[in-house]
């Protein structure tokens, strides 16, 4: 039991830090500026149903890919950290020129 409890607390605070709710509820407000008390709140309820029913449809697809695929949730970590190292020495060390097309 205790296992699941720190997994579901390391799975809540990455899941708050990646999708920022802090950050929607200007955007939030400034799109609802002119409904109501009552049509806001309907539409924030159905806001977080829908994007409770997209993260958990994600969840399982996620894992079943995975599975799928014999993916390893280590190996995933690893390539997910090899990513965000390659985006980072790209920002720091870019071009200042953009790379030109072929024409």
């Amino acid at each position: 039991m205790r296992y699941v409890s720190a997994f579901f607390l390391g799975g809540l605070i990455s899941l708050i830090t990646i999708t920022n709710p802090v950050s929607k509820i200007p955007l939030f407000l400034a799109l609802a500026r002119d409904m109501d008390a009552t049509k806001r709140n309907e539409q924030a309820r159905k806001a977080c149903i829908y994007a409770l029913v997209i993260l958990t449809v994600s969840l399982f697809a996620g894992v079943l890919v995975l599975q799928t695929f014999g993916i390893s949730q280590g190996a995933l970590r690893i390539a997910g950290g090899l990513t965000v190292m390659t985006v980072g020495y790209r920002m720091l060390f870019e071009d200042p020129e953009p790379p030109r097309s072929p024409s």
